[in-house]
Parts: C-alpha cells; structure tokens; sequence
C-alpha cells in the first residue's frame, strides 16, 4: 500500500506567527490578481519592501517553501535581490525571472530537511523595485496538527477519490467526460478548488457541480480561455470554487462534471482546506496541546479526588464507630444474665406455709473445691444429701446480692422468735450455670457451685 506523502501547510503573509524585520508594507493585494498567468495572490494580499528588511517563521516538518510576486521590470529600476535562510544557513543570492508581473512565484524551497523544529527566514534588498512575499509552505511533522492555518491536498492526495474516466494532463489531474466524478472525506470549515486551464484542448466554457454532505448540489463555470486564439497562453492557480463557509468536522465532497470532450476540461491542481478556525485553541503537536482544557481537567480530577477521598473517610469512621458500638455492646455486663456459682435465697422468698418458718446456712468457702458430695450430717444434726439431677432451686431476680448469714432465725405471728426447727436439706452440686426451675417440694436448698481447680 502507498504510503502517504506529507502535506503542505499554507500560511499567508498576514499570519502573525510571521516575524518582520525593517520596512515592510501590506497591500492590497486584488490589483494584482489579474495580471500575469500563474493565478491570483493567496487570499488576495501581499507584504511588500523597497529597502533593507527581513522575515522569519519557525515550523517543525520536512520542507518548506516560499512564494511571492514581482512587478515587471521595464523602468530598468534595480530589481531586488534576496538570500534564503534556513536555520541560519543560506541557500544563495535569487534573482527573479524576466517576466512583466506574476504571482505564485515560487522564491525559495528545502527538501528533505531533518523532521524537527527549523526557520526559514529571507534578507531583502531593494533599491526601488517591490518585493513582494505572498505565502510560504511547510509540511507537516508526522501526527502533528495546526491552529488556523489550511493544508494543501495536491491532486495525486491518496484520499483524493477519482472514477476512471480520469487521466492524467502534465502533473494534473482532468476530465472531459460527462458525469466524471471525483469525491473527497476532509476535516474542514471550507475546501477551495484550484484548477489549470489549458490552452492545448478545447477552449469553450463549460460548467460542473459539487456537493457537501448530501446537500443541493451547486453549480460552478469553467470559463475556459476566450483569448486563447489571441495568444493567451495557459492559466494555472486558477480558482474553480470556494464551498461557503462549514462547521468545523468531517465533510464529504463530491464533484461532477458537466462537460465533454468539445468544452473546456475539468482539471485539479491542488485543493486548500482551512482546517480549523483561529479562535480555536492552538494545537501544535501532540506535545503541545491546548492549556485551556488540561487546566480543566486537572481542577476537575483534583476535586473529585478530594470529594472521594473525604466521602471514603467519612464512610470509615461511620463503619468504625457502629462497630466499635456493636464491642461495647458485646462487652456491657448484664447484671440479669449472671449465675452466682453460690448463693442463698433470703428467708421472705422461701415457701413457709407448712412450718411458718424456716433457715437458710451458707457453706463455708472451704466447701466450694470438694468433689462431688455424698450425704453427710453437718454439727446441727441435719442430714444432707447429694442431688442426682444436678440442678439447683430456682432463685428470683432481685435476689442474687444478698448472701445469708450462717445462721437467720426468723420470727413467727407474736414478734417472738421461734427456736431452730429440724430441717431436711438437699445439697446440689451444679454441674452448669442454668436458670433453676424452683421445686415443689417444701424443702431448703442449699446450693453448692461447681467445682473449680487452680489456675
């Protein structure tokens, strides 16, 4: 597959990127668009010197070139002469050609120049005659792109479609076949059509159409050369259309010819598509980039890494704090849930309505490390036994931070104490800590905690 040459970008002599030196003037440029066969001046303007002066234009690309215009020199006033510099280093003193006045003269060119950034620049001098610099070119550096300016899509451009009733005229491209159709996909606000008239095929003007976008199609004339039979000779740079002015994005055209063989041919030399609008920001290369929208995105990026990172802190103190609750919670000691390993009941809470009194004793400390009991008489001569369902009595809330006294004689109806009446006691050894159910039998309980051993 062929690869694809690099662009020309066109700049004109009004773009401020441009750097003057000494006394310059701009003209206007239209008076001189008639005159002479290489075409009219690029957008119809000039920068013109009589003295000593100088311009410069840094670029990165491949090539580059410089076009200008020069009056006719029959007054035999000195004509200027002028040097071409490229990155300091000159190509030689130019003189310009014995013609009375052209335009799109090209003054000075570099090929093959290393890819990178360069600057052309050219010293005038003058002792009266005009020199006149119109427009210079350089190619675009691979993958770079511009501000403002257009680009020339020359006819062999491989993005350039053509049908094959196409041929080839010198190093143009033309057509003198009804319905030939050439279309091109182009990134743009406008495309402008340059043609060459020539003065060895039919004279006769014709007309052709083009198309944007699917939209009517627009009819321009090929005037053809009405003079040619006086001598006129053959017209270049010659301006077939200008599309009226598009958004900036991707385009297609499509051109078609009206003509035939009898007529004038449609031919192509090169197309200028302005690229990009000058307000727009400047994007020179792929390491220059506009500042207007990284700015943005750095403010951008930088506040929403701010809000994420508070939004996340906020989720891990809320998270943090619920479950340092739910530790606080697990760890408060819930008087209820306790099972004291010994403890008796208060007389009041025991059943007296068969004795109308009764006695409660605590064991001993000595008591809560002996193994499992077997039945025994205590110094009183009541008589324990061992309690075979491991299960002590049931105690009421309320009740559990009141220990007895060895010894509670309750008092009967007359305020008078009774004396100690004989009682059966049943000792039960706890093998859990369960909540008690209390028994039915109207007996004292005297519960024993389970056996521990040393740490």
């Amino acid at each position: 597959m062929p690869t694809k040459p690099p662009r020309w970008v066109v700049v004109d002599d009004t773009d401020t990127d441009i750097q003057y030196i000494g006394p310059w003037v701009q003209a206007d440029a239209s008076i001189y668009d008639v005159q002479g066969n290489w075409g009219p001046t690029y957008k119809q303007s000039l920068h013109g010197t009589t003295g000593v002066a100088s311009f410069s234009y840094a670029f990165n690309g491949t090539r580059a070139a410089i076009y200008g215009a020069y009056a006719d020199n029959s007054t035999r006033v000195v004509i200027p002469v002028w040097q071409c510099f490229m990155d300091g280093i000159s190509n030689g003193t130019q003189v310009p050609y014995p013609y009375d006045f052209e335009n799109n003269w090209l003054f000075c060119q570099w090929d093959s120049i290393p890819d990178g950034p360069h600057v052309m620049s050219v010293n005038v001098t003058s002792k009266g005659q005009t020199f006149w610099f119109d427009e210079l070119r350089y190619s675009l550096t691979a993958g770079a792109s511009i501000n403002g300016g257009a680009i020339l899509f020359d006819n062999h451009d491989l993005d350039i479609y053509f049908d094959s009733q196409w041929g080839a005229l010198g190093t143009s491209t033309m057509t003198t076949t009804m319905g030939a159709t050439m279309t091109l996909d182009f990134f743009g606000t406008n495309l402008t059509w340059y043609a060459r008239i020539p003065v060895e095929l039919p004279h006769g003007p014709t007309t052709a159409t083009y198309t944007v976008d699917n939209h009517s199609a627009v009819t321009f004339t090929l005037p053809g050369l009405p003079n040619a039979n006086n001598g006129d000779p053959s017209q270049y740079n010659q301006k077939a259309f200008q599309t009226t002015p598009l958004p900036l994005g991707n385009h297609i055209l499509k051109v078609v010819h009206q003509g035939n063989s009898s007529l004038t041919p449609l031919v192509l030399e090169y197309l200028i598509i302005q690229n990009q609008t000058n307000s727009t920001p400047e994007i020179v290369s792929s390491g220059n980039t506009s500042k207007g929208p990284l700015v943005g995105a750095i403010v951008g990026g930088t506040t929403g890494a701010v809000l994420a990172l508070v939004f996340s802190t906020v989720i891990c103190l809320v998270v943090r704090h619920r479950r340092k609750r739910r530790v606080n919670a697990n760890m408060v000691i819930n008087d209820n849930d306790i099972v004291d390993p010994f403890f008796a009941a208060p007389p009041s809470q025991l059943d007296t309505r068969i004795y109308g009194t009764s006695t409660t004793e605590a064991l001993p400390a000595s008591q809560h490390k002996q193994t499992p009991l077997a039945s025994f008489s205590n110094n009183t001569g009541i008589t324990t036994s061992t309690s075979s369902s491991g299960f002590g009595s049931y105690l009421p809330s309320g009740s559990r931070n009141q220990v007895a006294s060895p010894a509670i004689v309750a008092s009967g109806s007359d305020g008078e104490p009774h004396p100690p009446l004989a009682t059966t006691r049943r000792i039960v050894h706890h093998q859990d800590s369960g909540i008690r159910l209390p028994d039915t039998e109207v007996e004292e309980v005297v519960d024993v905690p389970p056996n521990y051993t040393p740490a």
